[in-house]
């Protein structure tokens, strides 16, 4: 038995970014997304092996790891950011 129901109408959170980052200040999102791809892209690196660049790790893990330090400091300095008014 086939189910008859319609598709919904309304657009998913993912498929409408702004709809759902309402509750972060300016800034704040991107700063999570470089913390969550800086961390990801570390970890991919152990299993992706190129040449140790310092201390063991290879270029692209120090990146990865700039990237983190970028995020967390967005998310540090601009948390605390009035929030625009919405209409």
């Amino acid at each position: 038995m086939r189910s008859t129901r319609r598709p919904s109408t309304r657009r998913s959170r993912w498929a409408s970014p702004r709809s759902s980052c309402g509750d972060f200040a300016p800034g704040v999102l991107f700063g999570i997304y470089l913390i969550v791809a800086g961390v990801e892209r570390f970890l991919i690196e152990f299993i992706r092996r190129n040449d140790d660049v310092v201390a063991g790790l290879t270029q692209a893990q120090l990146i990865s790891l700039v990237l983190l330090g970028a995020g967390a400091a967005i998310v540090a300095v601009r948390r605390d950011v009035p929030r625009p008014a919405t209409a």
